[in-house]
Order: C-alpha cells, then structure tokens, then sequence
C-alpha cells in the first residue's frame, strides 16, 4: 500500500490554503512537519515522510534536516511546487520497485488474499458509487447493500487505477486511495475537500443502475 502520508502531502501541496492559513510555502512546511511529527508514535507515517526525506537529502546533495530548509531556500514562493514534485518523483520510482520487494517478501509477510474483494471490485475505467452516512448519526440501511458507519457520500467513483490490494479513485477534484484490509474490508481514505474516512464491506459497493 502507498505510504498515506504522502498522499496527505501531496494533497496539501495541491491545494495548501485548505490546510493553511496563508498558504505559503514555510507555512506549508510547518504545517507538514508539525503533522509528521504528531504521529511519530504511530510508526508508519513518520517512517514513510523520513524515507522520503532521506531520498531528497540525497538528491540535493544536503543533510536529511536541511532537506526542506533547502527546498525553501532555492525556490521561494515556488517551493510547494518544487515538494509536490518531487514527491511525485519519488512515488513514481516507489511504485516501480515494489513489484520487486513483493517477490521477497517472506510467506509471513506476505500480504492476506481477498478473493472475494479482488473479484468484487470492477476494472479501472468502470464508475461505482459509494453511500455512508455521518458519524454521529443513526446508520442508514441501503436495501440489501448493508450499511455504512462512517461520513456521508454519495457519489459516483470512477477507477483510475488498481494495484495488488488498492485501488484509487477520482470523485470530483479529490482522489481517494481504497486498501483491503485483512479481514476483507475495503477503508477508502479521502484526503480532501470535507470528506473523511468511509469504510464498508463489499457488500456496501453499489454499481451504477
């Protein structure tokens, strides 16, 4: 699964006045190491944004702590632009190594089949819709397609990209990374506009009538 805190950067980056009051570039830095460094006890995120880091470092010929400093020192107000960049680079290149990790994965860490999921979920290309409702209200029942317990959304889907055990999606000008968990559940992590995290079973994926 791509690391989820590059995806928030990179939804930052694309649209920093959402996240920021300014939305300049250090204010856009802050904002980000601030975030990293609020998880750092979570282990994922804060491994994944230093790995990133560490690429970068090395790129610029810099220091890992200096990484940022010198992306704002060189490209000023144009430096959001310069990140977003650079962290699609360096996810591009990402993506092509990991078929490579996944043939030495030990059978231990391998990731759990979900056939049930894998055959549920339609082609890239094809458009679903997703419904759920809000947190802090009663859970809507949607006939025979189960029920959500998260954010309300209902809207068409359109798959833009399927890999072993995520899938992305485009639902107006926000992207939204669905996994499969190990237990077979699809999470679909939304990272903008006023959307938050929706998960449902199989079941819940409405194809379009």
């Amino acid at each position: 699964m791509p690391p989820r805190i590059l995806d928030f950067a990179e939804a930052v980056l694309r649209r920093p006045s959402m996240y920021t009051l300014l939305g300049s570039p250090a204010e856009v830095v802050a904002f980000l190491v601030g975030f990293v460094s609020g998880r750092a006890g979570a282990g994922g995120p804060i491994e994944a944004w230093n790995a990133f880091q560490e690429w970068l470092a090395e790129k610029l010929n810099v220091s890992q702590s200096d990484v940022l400093r010198s992306i704002l020192s060189s490209y000023g107000e144009s430096a959001t632009d310069e990140l977003l960049r650079r962290i699609l680079e360096y996810r591009a290149l990402d993506s092509q190594v990991a078929p490579e990790r996944k043939q030495r994965l030990a059978p231990s860490e391998a990731p759990i089949p979900s056939h049930d999921v894998a055959h549920s979920v339609p082609a890239p290309g094809t458009t679903w819709r997703v419904l759920a409702r809000r947190a802090n209200e009663e859970p809507v029942s949607v006939s025979a397609a189960g029920t959500f317990d998260e954010l309300v959304v209902d809207h068409w889907l359109h798959i833009e990209q399927m890999e072993e055990r995520t899938w992305w999606f485009r639902v107006g000008d926000a992207r939204l990374m669905a996994s499969v968990d190990v237990d077979g559940r699809l999470s679909l992590d939304v990272l903008r506009g006023f959307y938050d995290v929706v998960r449902g079973t199989t079941d819940e994926w409405i194809p379009p009538t």
